[in-house]
């Protein structure tokens, strides 16, 4: 994932690509498709929006919103260190 800024609003953006290449070389045009669609319909406070798609020559890219606090996998990480306490992971993810 890489971090850009909208230029229109000012808006810090991440952006996860994939080569087209590499997507058709594997076989994986459905797969990609499929996470497009998934992603577009969930709707959670708690899970990063999908704002948009586009693609170039080489690259099709996914715009998410920024999770300025880290991800999922930050807390995992951050969890298994430093050994958080249940209560605080029930809060968080009430």
């Amino acid at each position: 994932m890489n971090l850009a800024t909208e230029k229109a609003t000012g808006i810090t953006v991440a952006i996860k690509s994939v080569s087209i290449e590499q997507v058709s070389s594997l076989g994986k045009e459905r797969h990609i498709f499929r996470e497009k669609d998934l992603l577009n319909s969930l709707q959670h406070p708690t899970i990063i929006k999908l704002l948009k798609t586009f693609k170039d020559s080489d690259n099709l890219y996914f715009v998410f919103e920024h999770a300025i606090n880290g991800t999922l996998d930050d807390f995992v990480k951050l969890t298994c260190k430093n050994k958080v306490g249940e209560e605080l992971v029930k809060i968080l993810f009430a």
